[in-house]
């Protein structure tokens, strides 16, 4: 991540940083693409306003749901698709196996 999305020099990174150098620049770079993802939602919400009818205004809270809003785990596997990922693994791991 630090050298290929963030650029960070590879000789950097393997030789010269600390880890707390590490952290804080992984840190920031979240919190840039998190600035840049709301602001993406603010400005395709005030879009929407403009070229909607008025009985048909979108409600913010519903256009995008982002991993960090208030109670979402967007990201977060449910349990079902945990225990179908392991069963595909165990049949190809079978598979592969008994081939």
């Amino acid at each position: 991540m630090l050298v290929g999305e963030i650029g960070v020099d590879r000789e950097d990174f393997l030789y010269r940083m600390a880890f707390w150098e590490v952290r804080r620049t992984v840190m920031g770079y979240r919190e840039r693409q998190k600035a840049a993802w709301e602001v993406a939602r603010w400005q395709t919400f005030w879009l929407m306003q403009v070229g909607m009818a008025d009985t048909s205004k979108v409600n913010f809270d519903d256009l995008l749901r982002l991993p960090w809003d208030k109670g979402e785990k967007a990201n977060e596997p449910s349990l079902e698709d945990i225990n179908r990922l392991r069963e595909e693994l165990r049949a190809y791991n079978d598979k592969m196996h008994n081939a």
